[in-house]
C-alpha cells in the first residue's frame, strides 16, 4: 500500500523542454508499477504548451481538471474542457496548449506498451 497526498508532493518540471511554467507533481513512477511509466497532474501556466511529440511505446490519459486545454493529435485540434479526458495512442503526434486565461491543470497516466 502506498498513501499519496498531492499537498504533499513537490512540483517539478515536465520533461518536455524544461519549460519552467510547466510544471508536475508525480504520483507514482517508472518501476512502482509494472506497465505504469508515470501518474502525474500537471500544471500550464496561461499560454503555456507542451510541443509536438511522440512516444512510440506510450499510452497516455489525460483527465482536464481546471481551465481549457487544446490537444493537436495528428494536426487535428481538440479543445477539452473540465471533465474531458482524452487517449493518446503510441505513435500520434501531439502537443498541448493551454487555452484558458488562468492556470490549467490535467491529470494523466503513462502506461508502457
Amino acid at each position: 500500500m502506498k498513501l499519496i497526498k498531492l499537498s504533499e508532493l513537490k512540483s517539478e518540471a515536465t520533461f518536455h523542454g524544461g519549460i519552467e511554467k510547466l510544471r508536475k507533481k508525480v504520483f507514482i513512477r517508472k518501476g512502482e508499477i509494472p506497465h505504469l511509466a508515470q501518474f502525474a497532474q500537471a500544471y500550464f501556466e496561461p499560454g503555456v504548451q507542451a510541443p509536438k511529440h511522440k512516444h512510440d511505446a506510450m499510452y497516455e490519459i489525460f483527465l482536464v481538471e481546471e481551465g481549457e486545454i487544446e490537444f493537436i493529435i495528428n494536426e487535428k485540434p481538440i479543445l477539452l474542457k473540465v471533465g474531458d479526458a482524452i487517449t493518446v495512442e503510441p505513435g500520434e503526434f501531439h502537443e498541448v496548449r493551454n487555452k484558458s486565461k488562468g492556470i490549467a491543470i490535467m491529470t494523466y497516466f503513462q502506461i508502457n506498451k
